[in-house]
């Protein structure tokens, strides 16, 4: 990952954090509003030193679903549909764990209106900052700052779109740094020399009929750098399993996937596990006790 991703990653957290806790006081402070109050009288006693505490408490819980949701991986192009879809799944995860909290510990307060408007305006002001942050991150790539430097391999029509696409969308946060129309000795070494010097984030390959020793040694290169190696799919291949598939500048972009779990369905297993290792736990107790 290049340090300007790691800074927006870390810019990302304490930007969730205050806005959690944003959502959470002004929930707390419109139920109890004179003019809400007297429509709907406050059944319950609730200190906002308590609250306060309370929301502190839950907020890291929060932040960690979001993590495992995807959405402090930066390297990921998505659109902003796709980090308020992402938003609402985490968020509607960290509330739903709330609600079960809520359900077991009789003493908590049991206010559908802050259950609901924690719910609503977490959503909003996390999915604001989210817009504020793609925001100052398309004006830095103005200066060059935080882009992902690219060698482009290929001749098909996709390619040469995605080439005009990143030089002429400074916003789509890439920089050209070798078109290659054809992967021969020469050009291999030429690859080989920018990545081994650093100059290389990422390098994509638009043409499915390179053979496959050429492009055993372009993986074989991205991964001894640490570099991402991408590759424009044939339709067959978008159907193949452990990868992920990006769409830049309306072209399919596949990238080599670490592990066939991301996002939503990460946080099903965890919960999954959670849920069976809990009633594993209940149903196994006396045997364990007994043991």
């Amino acid at each position: 990952m290049k340090r300007s991703e790691l800074v927006f990653t870390a810019i990302l957290i304490p930007i969730d954090f205050a806005m959690l806790l944003f959502a959470a006081m002004l929930a707390y402070f419109l139920r109890f509003s004179s003019s809400l109050s007297e429509t709907y009288p406050v059944q319950f006693e609730l200190p906002f030193g308590e609250y306060f505490i309370l929301v502190l408490f839950i907020i890291p819980f929060w932040l960690l679903i979001f993590s495992l949701a995807g959405l402090y991986n930066l390297r990921k192009k998505r659109r902003l549909i796709d980090d308020f879809y992402s938003v609402f799944l985490g968020v509607s995860t960290g509330m739903t764990a709330l609600v079960l909290l809520i359900f077991f510990r009789h003493e908590l307060f049991s206010s559908r209106f802050l259950v609901v408007a924690n719910w609503f305006l977490a959503i909003i002001f996390v999915t604001i900052g989210r817009v504020i942050i793609k925001m100052i991150r398309a004006y830095l790539y103005r200066y060059d700052y935080g882009t992902r430097r690219v060698i482009i391999i290929g001749q098909s029509q996709e390619c040469k779109y995605l080439v005009n696409h990143f030089q002429n969308d400074i916003g789509a946060g890439y920089r050209v740094i070798n078109h290659f129309k054809e992967l021969e000795k020469e050009e291999i070494k030429k690859i080989r020399r920018n990545v081994e010097r650093g100059k290389v984030d990422e390098i994509i390959n638009c043409d499915p009929e390179i053979p496959k020793g050429k492009t055993a040694r372009l993986i074989e290169i991205a991964d001894a750098a640490r570099v991402q190696y991408k590759y424009i799919p044939d339709f067959f291949e978008t159907k193949a399993t452990n990868i992920d598939v990006n769409t830049v500048a309306g072209i399919p972009v596949v990238a080599l996937k670490r592990t066939p779990l991301d996002g939503w369905w990460q946080i099903i297993k965890r919960l999954l596990d959670f849920v069976i290792s809990f009633f594993g736990l209940i149903v196994l107790s006396p045997l364990m006790g007994l043991v």
